[in-house]
């Protein structure tokens, strides 16, 4: 008997037992668990609409949950934490316990975010330089503030307008605030949205003031703008009050 004859023998033997039969399926049910493992990869089309049809059904459950009993409770937990922290910590504390408690607004408008940061700079405004008025109670002299709205020229075929708000005190630099503003043409008229500003982000908490924290959460709850004024010009009183010298 030659070789080819055996061949052909030893291949019917196997497809009589079966051996045949069982190689191809174990192969077939292989490929079945390697198709089966890349459809519900990571990156597989079966897990992508496993994962849009979970997402259509939970955001918008996550998005109209009422957090402020957990707030309460953060805030507890804050002030415990508060009561045993450096300066520096506690500060970041604030900073945080600030973020997570959204602005009561859904609008404000120019003149009244200039109010608030007015009285800011009233309370934290360096006194170096200013000149000490003499009277029954000494002061020191007023220093002025200025807020301004600049809308930027538009493209003829553009359908987003930009604008920048400015607070600048002559005096006092670090007092000063730039925030980048948005509108598309579809918005409500002189509504802006806070899209950048001059403020470091939300990764130095720490190192930022109270005003920088209201203006990232202004931001971050979608609070618009509205551009009631193009200008204010205003002077400041310090509250910081000069010390008693005896001569």
């Amino acid at each position: 008997m030659n070789l080819e004859q055996n061949v052909k023998d030893i291949i019917s033997q196997k497809f009589e037992d079966g051996t045949v039969e069982r190689l191809i399926s174990a192969q077939v049910e292989k490929g079945i668990e390697k198709a089966l493992d890349e459809i519900f990869g990571s990156w597989g089309s079966a897990t992508k609409v496993i994962k849009g049809q979970i997402e259509s059904v939970v955001l918008p459950y996550l998005e109209g949950y009422d957090y402020s009993k957990y707030i309460t409770k953060l805030d507890a937990v804050l002030v415990e934490v508060l009561q045993a922290t450096t300066a520096e910590n506690r500060n970041l504390l604030n900073n945080f316990k600030e973020l997570m408690t959204p602005p009561k607004e859904k609008v404000i408008t120019v003149s009244a975010l200039f109010e608030r940061w007015r009285k800011y700079v009233a309370q934290n405004a360096k006194t170096d330089g200013l000149e000490i008025n003499f009277d029954d109670d000494p002061s020191y002299e007023s220093i002025l503030v200025t807020s301004e709205f600049m809308e930027d020229e538009k493209r003829s075929w553009s359908i987003r307008s930009t604008a920048k708000l400015v607070f600048e005190c002559e005096h006092d630099e670090e007092m000063n605030i730039e925030i980048h503003l948005a509108r598309w043409d579809s918005d409500t008229a002189d509504e802006w949205g806070i899209t950048t500003s001059n403020i470091v982000d939300v990764n130095t908490l720490r190192h930022l003031n109270e005003i920088e924290v209201y203006i990232i959460a202004l931001n971050q709850s979608g609070v618009k703008i509205v551009a009631n004024v193009s200008r204010i010009e205003d002077d400041v009183t310090l509250e910081s009050t000069p010390e008693a010298t005896f001569s």
